[in-house]
């Protein structure tokens, strides 16, 4: 008897385990998709980073900032930004929800209208243990006439 109690025990810790770990894959992946996100939008220039209007998901502000919008100025041009898409891995589909917005800089009267962009990844997906949702911010800057960016996370 006590070795049944001892062997149902070791099974509840190894599939505790088991979930743990697959739940830290999960963020881990998430992790991956967000930098990658986050590296393929700065890589663009500056002039092209901002969302499609057309696009399913798109919002015309964001946390109180207007939306940076790009459209499509021909058909040899590449998309621009689509604010909503799903990547599989693994068979865990993984939500992506991408904000492209105006900031201003300074008061007063050294107030900047539209100096930078900011950038906004959502990554949601669902496991065994719920819904989870990751989430990093960067400034997208201009500077001199060159087109640069910068990050940062939250």
């Amino acid at each position: 008897m006590l070795m049944g109690v001892g062997i149902v025990g070791a099974a509840s810790l190894f599939s505790l385990s088991s979930r743990a770990s697959a739940a830290a894959e999960h963020r881990t992946q998430a992790s991956h998709v967000i930098v990658s996100e986050m590296e393929t939008i700065q890589a663009l220039p500056y002039s092209k980073v901002g969302l499609n209007p057309a696009a399913k998901g798109f919002q015309r502000a964001y946390e109180g900032r207007e939306t940076a919008v790009w459209t499509k100025p021909s058909a040899a041009t590449p998309d621009p930004v689509s604010p909503y898409s799903v990547r599989v891995i693994n068979g865990t589909s993984y939500t992506i929800v991408r904000n492209i917005t105006w900031a201003d800089s300074g008061t007063g009267a050294y107030l900047v209208k539209k100096s930078y962009k900011v950038l906004n990844i959502e990554v949601q997906w669902v496991d065994s243990s719920g819904t989870h949702t990751i989430q990093q911010e960067s400034g997208v800057y201009q500077e001199g006439g060159t087109e640069t960016s910068q990050a940062g996370g939250k």
